[in-house]
């Protein structure tokens, strides 16, 4: 298809919550599959290949930040109670 869409490494660094030399060990260990395009001879991963990557198991950031996020949802924090002072100002009160 040729209207795949490309990332480029630091996209799907940011993508992962990784740094982008740890997206070019992925490339070089053939762990995720990348073309050397561009202006630079740089490496661009076609979306497909980032979702089987991921399907695969091999991103651990990306679980841990699911684990966060179901934890989170299981039990939300309490918010803090803001109250409003005489002069209009907002604090919240650190303990009680």
């Amino acid at each position: 298809m040729k209207n795949e869409i490309l990332l480029t490494v630091s996209e799907v660094a940011r993508i992962l919550l990784t740094s982008t030399q740890t997206v070019r060990n992925y490339i070089k260990n053939r762990l995720l599959k990348a073309k050397q395009k561009g202006p630079r001879n740089s490496f661009l991963i076609k979306e497909k290949h980032l979702d089987k990557f991921i399907a695969k198991g091999y991103a651990p950031l990306i679980k841990e930040e699911k684990k966060k996020k179901e934890v989170e949802k299981a039990s939300p924090k309490k918010k803090p109670k803001v109250r409003e002072t005489i002069k209009g100002k907002f604090y919240t009160p650190l303990s009680k």
